[in-house]
């Protein structure tokens, strides 16, 4: 039987045919045919986690445009006092939530506080959090109901729980609320 030489070893021509037999058959185990579609379950959706008041929070990763440190916070008098200011970025003047107000946490910023900008269409509104963890996968089949300790407003914005536990918010919710909506004049 003829040999070749791979290396430091002799393979026989029969030894070479197996193995190539089985390179082909693990690369058509492991390849992905065109027609086949990678995707998430569909009760599974990713968000951004954060942190507010010592408490894990998440927003739909869709509706997450970007996140920020929160700098050069503007206040803007006669609005409601969860309204923390304006903020410009990229020449975009984007209103803020304080969300320690708004769901009325225990008061106080770190130094480092972190702007989650949201986006639905044209309307953008910015989250004031105090760290950002990163992004997750959930199961909306596995959300548990809200927690009997919050407040009719807290769960007015709660799509469920999440392992952890991670409070996952409604932000379409939060971003259409008319509550939200600055209508007032200065005279």
């Amino acid at each position: 039987m003829p040999t070749h030489k791979t290396g430091d070893k002799s393979m026989t021509k029969a030894d070479e045919l197996e193995k190539r037999k089985i390179l082909q058959e693990r690369a058509r185990l492991l390849a992905r045919h065109e027609d086949e579609e990678v995707t998430a379950p569909d009760d599974e959706f990713y968000a951004v986690q954060f942190v507010v008041a010592g408490q894990n929070y998440a927003f739909d990763g869709p509706l997450v445009r970007e996140v920020s440190h929160c700098k050069n916070l503007t206040r803007i008098p006669c609005t409601p006092p969860f309204i923390a200011g304006v903020v410009n970025i990229r020449s975009e003047i984007i209103p803020v939530l304080d969300t320690r107000k708004f769901f009325q946490l225990a008061p106080g910023w770190p130094d480092n506080s972190k702007l989650i900008i949201l986006q639905v269409d044209d309307t953008k509104l910015g989250i004031l959090v105090d760290d950002v963890v990163g992004v997750s996968t959930f199961s909306l089949s596995k959300l548990q109901l809200p927690m009997t300790n919050m407040t009719a407003e807290q769960t007015r914005y709660v799509r469920g729980i999440a392992e952890g536990p991670v409070i996952v918010i409604d932000a379409m919710a939060l971003i259409n609320d008319p509550t939200i909506e600055v209508n007032e004049t200065v005279d």
